[in-house]
């Protein structure tokens, strides 16, 4: 395609000219106006950086897809993580410094303390892990993630006192949220403009199904099933705010229809499960029962006609029906991983490790995950970890539910709370047949709004613990400086 295009310069300097003269401008204010800081408080622009800094340094910046095992093999991609890794930690500590480390209330508290325990847990594995530089690293990682989202809610929880500002302040970290989802996203198709070989996969799977192809992120790399789930993401957002968001909605209808385009063209089966879940939790809980059933009814009207073969097709990917009762071998990983485990129950084989050192020891696979994030925390973190995992996870919908009444008497924070409800059906579902959903992953900045969410509307019915009356005071140093906040 790219030779193509260079043979025909003329057509290749229009192509040039027009994304100069507009696609670079039109994303430039895209970006400018979603990482405006609300209410003009400048240090919400600082941690969309360390935000964006943290996506960055969670992704894959190589072509190659084959798994590292050791500090020799990490390759200048992994050191350009590290490099965003270490400004978003910057970013995360000058940010706190100036709110006196006001943070620590909320990682102590909630389902973000829980979360932040395990991420405990899981960077002192690395004392005993098979592999202590990789466990170290990225035990690392999703600490900085969870300070982030606890710097990010104790941020709006002291400047700003009116809850209806708190409230807007949350729809802007949703809005750009969702744009770095949707960037991600995007990325996907342009790689499919600039590098098909390796986007467009044709033998990805021993069989191809009715499509034949599938395709992958190239830069970033991401998985066929992370792009379908990206696609779930993205679909079920959209869908709750072409469903309950106020206003204009025709933004929401394209990128509706891309997501649902995405999760076809990937051929991933879990992220499509997972976006009915999310999409069906939507419909329940907003009581929609009349839309709920008209859907039913089209799909069974549907699948009452000869398409019905073609969706059946579809989904079988051209499978055997013995590789559909193996979940595509998920089953024989999660049955040597459980053999395995046995030898260190309590304490695991090490955070982000254990998997791929357990499968590659008893089956020679050169796999980095056992497709199943219970799997991976208990191979990597032993019982403890998993105990701790499921807590941290079993109080997050705990306070979901909880906050909802309260949530439901604004519009905003209604709408918020439903892409909070679909979100964690998604990576819920997804977390049984993947790991990149709530540990470990670049996936759980996007989780991450969920606590912001509940952290925040936790403490307007809970009696706020901070310490003083006045909000977002700055340290005297920084006060000299300058007011740190601009009204």
């Amino acid at each position: 395609m790219l030779s193509n295009l260079t043979d025909d310069i003329v057509t290749l300097a229009l192509l040039v000219s027009m994304v100069l003269l507009f696609g670079l401008p039109g994303i430039f204010l895209v970006v400018w106006r979603a990482t405006r800081p609300p209410f003009g408080i400048a240090s919400f622009r600082w941690l969309y950086v360390a935000w964006a800094c943290l996506l960055v340094a969670a992704s894959v910046w190589s072509i190659s897809r084959v798994p590292r095992y050791s500090v020799d093999q990490m390759g200048t991609d992994n050191l350009v993580r590290l490099a965003f890794l270490a400004l978003g930690v910057f970013l995360i500590l000058a940010l706190s410094s100036r709110y006196r480390f006001a943070l620590s209330s909320e990682l102590g508290a909630g389902a973000l303390g829980v979360f932040f325990l395990f991420s405990l847990w899981a960077t002192a594995t690395t004392l005993w892990s098979v592999s202590p530089a990789g466990t170290l690293y990225k035990s690392v990682e999703y600490g900085a993630m969870l300070v982030l989202i606890a710097l990010a809610a104790s941020l709006i929880n002291l400047s700003l006192e009116d809850p209806h500002k708190r409230s807007m302040a949350l729809k802007k970290l949703f809005d750009f949220n969702w744009l770095l989802l949707f960037l991600l996203t995007a990325s996907v198709y342009l790689g499919i403009l600039l590098w098909p070989e390796y986007a467009i996969m044709r033998d990805y799977r021993s069989t191809t199904g009715i499509l034949g192809f599938s395709i992958q992120g190239v830069l970033p790399g991401i998985s066929a099933n992370g792009v379908g789930q990206l696609g779930a993401l993205m679909g079920v957002v959209a869908f709750a705010r072409l469903l309950l968001g106020s206003g204009s909605r025709l933004l929401y209808v394209p990128i509706f229809v891309l997501s649902l385009i995405t999760m076809v063209i990937t051929q991933s089966r879990s992220p499509i499960l997972a976006f009915a879940v999310g999409v069906m939790a939507v419909l329940i809980v907003s009581r929609r029962f009349a839309l709920l059933a008209a859907a039913g009814a089209l799909l069974g009207a549907v699948m009452a006609t000869q398409y019905s073969e073609l969706a059946y097709e579809f989904m079988r990917r051209g499978q055997s029906d013995e590789s559909i009762t193996n979940l595509t071998g998920r089953a024989t990983y999660w049955e040597v991983s459980l053999q395995a485990v046995q030898e260190r129950l309590l304490e695991g084989y090490g955070a982000y490790a254990g998997g791929r050192y357990v499968l590659a020891s008893a089956l020679g696979d050169s796999v980095s995950t056992v497709h199943s994030l219970w799997i991976e925390i208990l191979l990597d973190t032993g019982l403890v970890g998993l105990t701790l995992f499921s807590t941290a996870l079993a109080v997050t919908w705990f306070w979901l539910f909880k906050l909802r009444s309260h949530a439901m008497r604004t519009p905003t924070n209604r709408l918020l709370w439903f892409e909070c409800l679909g979100v964690m059906a998604v990576l819920s579902v997804r977390s049984v047949f993947s790991v990149s959903t709530f540990a470990w992953s670049w996936y759980v900045v996007f989780f991450g709004v969920v606590l912001v969410f509940i952290g925040v509307m936790r403490r307007q019915i809970v009696k706020p613990e901070y310490a003083g009356a006045l909000l977002a005071q700055p340290l005297p140093a920084a006060r000299r400086r300058g007011p740190g906040i601009r009204r």
